[in-house]
């Protein structure tokens, strides 16, 4: 065998002999010497490869002798002490020590192994045949400072030659099938040797498998800390973070949910100049789940310029129709440490947690103020509900008593996210002035989706198997399908514009119930298209399920009787509800054309559900609505992407 400058080996040709090396002895015929004594501090030469033998020269390879075969792994003698009589050589050649090495024992020799059958001896536990030098031991020297004795492993199954009669008292030939056992360091592990191990494949096989095994451990930690970390935000539990004296409290056990939330839909008119400065704004909004901690969104969306606010609060309401907090619930709320923030014209700004106890079906109070003119005020028109305007800065008032004035809009505000542990997710319904509920009656909170919540909620303490959701309110009067409002930004943004903020922006979101369709018909009712307008809501739920978010979703209900009406609207209206009576539009379909419906006038609302302009209905028509929707329908998820 010849071995080329890359360290591959290949046959010699027929009948070569390598030429003898000067300074390199004949092999003899083997014999055994005994374990040397201690190390009397005077080390061998260390091999200049680090491999723990010479390179071959002039064209012999490593490893092999003049003869051709193999040499023996001889343990080297520590200088100064005379080795053991050997039996007479084979070649009669009497070898001599290489120039600058210590006196040597005659090798043992090991004739080449067969071609390998893939059964290969014992490997090295570490994957390679030698560890690295360690404190400046050079590699392929023992840590007494003596070169470590070389082995040639032997074959499974193949009988080494017989050697010569050992003498001292020298250790018994290993077991057949069994590699030599290799000597042992002084720390009592046995010593790697670099011929010993696998051969060079071998060596960077196991140093690829360690390789990657490396890899996929680093991969697994990595992973398994995106899993834990990655949804961290407004969807993911959190843990506790601070002392009960800190009333900030960013985390804690449980799940954020959203407990309330509103669309914003325009800048308030009259306040394009001044805004609401200098005054106090409590807003009340009414909770479909309970927790231990809560943060608040607040919008400057139609705002023109900069809105800064000093000061904002949160607390629990003490009761109906009242601006006053319960007792030890009023907190400050803060913006990444800071009591004031500013909210860019055309944002929003997410509070910090704040500590306090919000419970589920309550009224809670969010006040802001703002110092300065920054008009005009984003807002939300038909809330439905009472809140309280002060002059100067109260927000931290507990009394109420500075809130003198009314309004039936929510101002700035437009979410609010709870760490619950009585909801794991939350239920967004997107829809128009039929769910915003502009017909239901004031401070009732008697919206359809308040009603489903309160259906939810009492299902679940009967023992039902239902998923513990809360339900939120993004209806949008005058919203559509197909088209924006007038104004830039849109006064009323078409649902595929605000699907991102109004619903994948809520906390944990897994189902949305999609009310939309009957505006497209009556802001064209003589050209709407049912094509484009079951296109649209099919969009809607594709951009859902890229969410992994299921979607219910409504047939459009009757209006016969309301000023829009025309026969090619009703036939608009028949055509998309049976389209999505047939199930290719939404995951699942709640009917709430045939709930409402008159029996004997079906184009018509049944007169106890009709509020009186036949379009919206009344506080029955809601209830109503909300007891047709089948709770089944919000378990499960979005089904799989193929």
């Amino acid at each position: 065998m010849t071995r080329r400058r890359d360290g591959i080996r290949r046959p010699a040709p027929a009948g070569h002999q390598p030429p003898a090396r000067r300074g390199r002895p004949t092999p003899p015929e083997p014999f055994t010497v005994p374990d040397p004594p201690e190390d009397t501090g005077t080390s061998t030469e260390a091999d200049p490869s680090g491999d723990g033998e010479p390179p071959a020269r002039h064209g012999t390879p490593a490893r092999q002798g003049l003869s051709g075969a193999e040499p023996a792994r001889t343990r080297r003698q520590p200088a100064g002490q005379t080795p053991p009589a050997a039996a007479t050589p084979s070649r009669g050649a009497e070898p001599s020590a290489p120039r600058g090495r210590p006196t040597q024992p005659e090798p043992f020799t090991v004739p080449d192994p067969p071609e390998d059958t893939g059964t290969s001896p014992e490997a090295d536990p570490s994957g390679d045949a030698e560890p690295p030098a360690r404190h400046g031991t050079p590699a392929g020297q023992s840590l007494s400072g003596a070169e470590p004795a070389k082995t040639r492993r032997q074959p499974t199954g193949q009988t080494p030659p017989a050697a010569a009669t050992p003498s001292l008292g020298a250790e018994p030939s290993a077991p057949r099938g069994r590699p030599t056992e290799p000597p042992q360091r002084p720390d009592g592990r046995a010593h790697p040797v670099a011929a010993g191990g696998p051969g060079r494949s071998g060596r960077y096989a196991a140093l690829l498998a360690a390789m990657l095994a490396a890899v996929l451990a680093v991969s697994a930690v990595i992973f398994v800390g995106v899993s834990a970390d990655g949804l961290r935000g407004r969807n993911t539990p959190a843990r506790d973070g601070g002392g009960a004296g800190n009333p900030v409290a960013p985390a804690s056990a449980g799940t954020w949910v959203t407990a309330w939330a509103t669309a914003p839909g325009g800048g308030e008119p009259g306040t394009e100049t001044t805004g609401l400065a200098g005054r106090s704004v409590r807003n009340v909004v009414h909770t479909t789940a309970g927790g231990t901690r809560a943060r608040v969104t607040l919008s400057n969306l139609y705002g023109r310029a900069p809105l800064t606010l000093t000061h904002a609060s949160i607390a629990v309401s003490a009761g109906p129709d009242t601006a006053a907090a319960l007792a030890g619930t009023m907190r400050p709320l803060t913006f990444a440490g800071n009591p004031s923030v500013v909210v860019p014209a055309g944002g929003q700004v997410v509070s910090d947690a704040v500590r306090v106890p919000v419970p589920r079906d309550a009224h809670v109070l969010i006040s802001t103020y703002s110092p300065a003119p920054s008009g005009p005020v984003t807002y939300h028109e038909h809330a439905r509900q009472i809140s309280w305007v002060a002059e100067g800065e109260h927000t931290r008032d507990s009394t109420g008593a500075a809130y003198n004035g009314q309004s039936t809009v929510w101002r700035y505000v437009t979410a609010l996210d709870v760490l619950s542990d009585d909801s794991e997710g939350t239920v967004v319904v997107l829809g128009d002035s039929l769910t915003d509920g502009i017909s239901s009656t004031t401070g009732a909170d008697a919206r359809w989706p308040d009603v489903l919540s309160g259906r939810l909620r009492a299902a679940l303490a009967s023992g039902r198997d239902l998923p513990r959701y809360s339900v939120v309110n993004a209806g949008l009067s005058g919203n559509r399908v197909l088209a924006d409002g007038p104004g830039r930004p849109p006064r009323n943004a078409a649902a595929p514009r605000r699907f991102d903020r109004d619903v994948l922006g809520r906390a944990n979101v897994r189902v949305v119930v999609v009310v939309l369709g009957v505006n497209d018909i009556l802001r064209a009712p003589d050209t709407a298209d049912p094509e484009r307008i079951v296109g649209g809501l099919t969009a809607l739920t594709e951009r859902a399920h890229a969410r992994g978010i299921k979607v219910v979703g409504a047939t459009l209900m009757p209006y016969r009787g309301h000023h829009g009406w025309t026969p090619y609207g009703e036939d608009v209206r028949q055509r998309v509800n049976a389209e999505i009576r047939d199930g290719g539009v939404f995951d699942e379909v709640v009917d709430f054309d045939e709930a409402v419906r008159d029996g004997y006038d079906p184009r018509r609302l049944r007169a106890g559900h009709d509020s009186g302009d036949g379009l919206h209905p009344s506080d029955e028509g809601y209830a109503r609505m909300a007891e047709t929707f089948d709770l089944k329908a919000l378990k499960g998820g979005a089904p799989a992407r193929l």
